[in-house]
């Protein structure tokens, strides 16, 4: 990114499960906070860090 427009350090998606078979999101979490409404801020984003999303087979329907 480039750095007059972002401030922040670098920005890493990791996914976890990530199979044909493992197309739904179960959770995310984004620098250490759980997603609970499907959205990812680009304030959030442009600081750096980190955003975790585990993947199931079948979907989340806690929210």
């Amino acid at each position: 990114m480039k750095k007059s427009f972002y401030l922040g350090n670098k920005f890493s998606i990791k996914v976890e499960n990530n199979t044909d078979k493992n197309d739904n999101i179960q959770s995310a979490i984004i620098n250490g906070k759980k997603v609970n409404n499907f959205q990812l801020l680009h304030k959030d984003i442009i600081k750096g860090g980190e955003l975790k999303i585990v993947l199931g087979s079948k979907p989340n329907k806690a929210n």
